[in-house]
């Protein structure tokens, strides 16, 4: 359903679908669902809410998915965020590379670079 809801222009609710799933907790979000909310969040430009999301892709062991990689890697690159992209795209080769990944280091430069995004939506432009 959320997918759908995306394909036909509709990301916004597929975004209110999946915080009602997660309420609920009767589903729990899997490899399929992410990329259909993350490619909700850049559709809307909501990078902080695809940043969140990200997160919990680490979280729960859904980072080393190609098709959660390549929409997190569409999402910010769409949006500009070249370091967060290079990000995305250094840590998929990781994966692959190595096979597994350094959780709590990614999180820590994903909270940095977060941060560093909110510094700039919160200051003025001068």
């Amino acid at each position: 359903m959320m997918r759908m809801y995306v394909q036909i222009g509709r990301p916004l609710d597929a975004l209110n679908l999946f915080v009602e799933m997660l309420e609920l907790g009767q589903t729990l979000p899997e490899k399929f669902t992410y990329p259909v909310v993350i490619k909700a969040c850049g559709d809307l430009s909501l990078i902080d809410v695809g940043v969140g999301i990200h997160g919990q892709t680490l979280k729960y062991g859904f980072d080393s998915d190609t098709f959660v990689q390549n929409t997190l890697l569409a999402m910010y690159m769409n949006a500009g965020e070249k370091k967060a992209a290079q990000l995305a795209m250094n840590i998929h080769c990781y994966i692959i590379k190595s096979g597994f990944l350094y959780r709590l280091e990614v999180a820590s430069i994903l909270v940095d670079i977060y941060s560093e995004w909110k510094f700039r939506i919160c200051s003025p432009d001068f």
